[in-house]
């Protein structure tokens, strides 16, 4: 499975092709602390501490191969980091981790026991 939202071969890549790593590094992703943080500090506007959970994102992301969130999340770092936070951005991004979540609960069951 290969889409913009997981790189499943990829991700398996990274781990050596280890099904079960894999698998628990995605469940791992779906309890991610640095989402939520990433939400708090975007709604009292921290734009500091933002751009370090989006950072942290990034790097979840990248080491998943989850494509369209790397690719968002790595926008939103450096924006913050100038102290800017674009609505747009932040809706896509909203969406990405949306669908994200759905590859990777899709990706699990495919990648089986």
């Amino acid at each position: 499975m290969s889409d913009q939202y997981i790189d499943v071969e990829q991700g398996l890549g990274r781990v050596r092709g280890n099904k079960a790593l894999y698998k628990r590094m995605l469940n791992m992703f779906i309890e991610s602390k640095e989402i939520g943080e990433f939400e708090t500090h975007i709604e009292s506007g921290n734009c500091d501490e933002a751009s370090k959970s989006a950072h942290a994102i990034k790097g979840i992301a990248g080491n998943l191969a989850l494509t369209r969130l790397f690719d968002l999340s790595s926008d939103l770092v450096e924006e913050l980091r100038h102290g800017i936070i674009d609505e747009k951005n932040i809706a896509d991004y909203h969406d990405a981790l949306e669908k994200t979540r759905a590859a990777v609960d899709e990706a699990i069951i495919e990648l089986g026991p």
